[in-house]
């Protein structure tokens, strides 16, 4: 076999190994999270009521549609981009963008060890200063060569972060202003104008935290974004649990499980901060004590007489060092510039792309979401009912169906910077691999809870919230699993194909059903018309996006 082949089956392998752990981790993390957050909705439902769980649940239409705009696309283009540079370079290592402050570091010591001869130590400067400058150009930092290699996935990271803040403050204050708008004119319900303002104090840490997951993602690091969700749950749930305590009015407890979102997504911010800071204080820790052993190894293995020669013209070695670290810091400092707007342009293009159809969507998910209390009053509820209705199918019934989801959503978020980083490579034969042995999976997955949920949707809902028409709603509901996980998993893959275009068309045409569905048939014969309706629209879009997946 040859090196090629060998190459070539190294990095299938590592892919694949990368895949499979990435997705156990975000599996585990999912599922324990998952637990953790049921067992919150199970609460949030006994102290708040379904009245008032259905107006907690109004605002997420809100806040799904500001974190698209600064969060949700940023994510998926930093998490492509990122995996497309690590697949077009596989000799770079996949930690990060640290590679280029390494190879700097090691850089500056190798070109101070250039002026040490081997034996007696005596200085030699054998190259002018216009070659040190050039070397210093071409040869020492491995990303300057050329304007394509400025781009780091660290300066992708710093790029998306900055644009991405600057979005959720400028949302964040202008739903802060327009709060009561909103709830009266949009969601229809007046109530909602001071959840809204408390929400807003949440989006610029999600927009942080939200770069630093798709960069870690696309590293194919799921560890630091999947320990940070547990964190963020954990949090939240022992502020509202602890803080509650002290207060037995509905209402107040409503503002303070929306201010339990805000805490638990500012711990989890620290948390991605710190695994950032950590990796690079790390990096420079070991490559420090790695040239200080080799100075050392050096120095005992010679005479007394060599070691004061060497002492003496490593002094002068110092200083021209420190000449040298000076043109390199203001070399380096011209340079990041270079890279920062490089990156930009980069990733811009991609952001737009993916925002643009990532809000489309979720702006028709949003007026889907507002429609069903409208259409319910339409067929005879009360608000309050139709409130109760929406928050019974929302909040109970809905996390049930989503539950074994956290699976295929590990899936799913692995695909997308494998099947970019395979997609750049031309490994055709690797992406059929992926798509058929993820279908597979996703739909045995769905399969088995749709069998589930049909024995025991009712004892399921009877139990952990005795409400029987939740239970009604699950075993409807159970028909639509296996859908729901193919198309998380089948629109991943065609992101990271570089289709999003496709997936924008198919999703559009299959939500504009169930709107249609809520403004002509649920009216007429209830919410069973809207369940219906989502099953026709579900099954539609596998079957669609599996054809275009190839």
């Amino acid at each position: 076999m040859n090196s090629a082949a060998k190459t070539k089956k190294k990095v299938k392998n590592r892919l694949k190994s990368n895949i499979i752990k990435g997705t156990l981790i975000l599996s585990c993390a999912s599922i324990l999270s998952r637990i953790i957050g049921f067992i919150y909705r199970i609460y949030l439902a006994d102290i708040l009521g379904e009245q008032l769980l259905g107006t907690y649940q109004l605002i997420f239409p809100i806040y799904v549609l500001c974190f698209t705009i600064y969060g949700a696309g940023m994510q998926s283009a930093i998490s492509q981009v990122v995996a497309t540079l690590i697949g077009k370079n596989n000799t770079h290592s996949k930690d990060d963008g640290l590679k280029g402050s390494v190879s700097k570091d090691r850089s500056l010591k190798n070109s101070n060890l250039k002026y040490r001869s081997s034996k007696n130590g005596n200085f030699k400067d054998n190259t002018s200063k216009n070659n040190n400058k050039s070397s210093l150009v071409k040869g020492n930092y491995p990303f300057v060569s050329s304007s394509a290699r400025n781009i780091t996935p660290r300066t992708i990271l710093l790029a998306g972060t900055i644009l991405s803040f600057i979005l959720a403050l400028f949302l964040s204050i202008f739903i802060n202003f327009n709060s009561k708008w909103i709830a009266c004119n949009i969601l229809m319900v007046p109530d909602c104008d001071i959840y809204l303002k408390l929400l807003t104090y949440l989006f610029p840490f999600c927009s942080i935290s939200a770069c630093i997951c798709g960069y870690q993602y696309g590293l194919e690091n799921a560890k630091p974004p999947a320990i940070a969700g547990i964190i963020e749950q954990i949090t939240r749930i022992l502020f509202v649990f602890i803080v509650q305590g002290f207060f037995s009015d509905k209402e107040i407890c409503c503002q303070i499980a929306v201010y339990g979102l805000t805490v638990g997504e500012f711990f989890g911010f620290l948390y991605n901060m710190s695994t950032i800071k950590n990796k690079k204080r790390n990096n420079k820790k070991h490559i420090s004590d790695k040239n200080l052993n080799n100075d050392n190894a050096k120095l005992h293995s010679e005479s007394l007489h060599s070691k004061r020669q060497h002492a003496y013209n490593a002094k002068s070695d110092n200083q021209q060092f420190k000449r040298q670290e000076l043109k390199n810091k203001t070399f380096n400092k011209r340079k990041n510039k270079i890279s920062l707007k490089e990156s930009f342009k980069l990733l811009l293009p991609v952001f737009i792309s993916l925002t643009s159809i990532k809000l489309t969507i979720s702006l028709l998910h949003s007026v889907e979401s507002i429609f069903i209390p409208a259409s319910l009053v339409k067929y005879g509820y009360t608000m309050n009912e139709a409130l109760s209705v929406y928050g019974i199918y929302s909040g109970m019934a809905m996390p049930f169906i989503m539950f074994p989801a956290t699976i295929t959503m590990a899936i799913s978020t692995m695909l997308l910077p494998a099947v970019s980083k395979a997609h750049s490579s031309g490994n055709k034969k690797q992406i059929k691999k992926l798509i058929r042995r993820t279908s597979y999976f996703c739909l045995v997955t769905g399969m088995a809870a749709t069998v589930f949920f049909l024995l025991f949707g009712n004892i399921c809902a009877s139990l952990f919230f005795h409400n029987e028409l939740a239970g009604r709603y699950l075993t409807v509901m159970s028909f639509l699993c296996p859908f729901l996980y193919l198309n998380m998993t089948y629109s991943s893959i065609l992101n990271g194909l570089g289709k999003p275009h496709m997936t924008f068309v198919i999703t559009v045409v299959c939500t504009l059903i169930k709107i249609l569905s809520l403004m002509f048939f649920v009216p007429k014969y209830g919410m069973i018309a809207y369940i219906a309706a989502s099953l026709i629209a579900e099954a539609l879009l596998c079957v669609m996006l599996r054809h275009y997946c190839g």
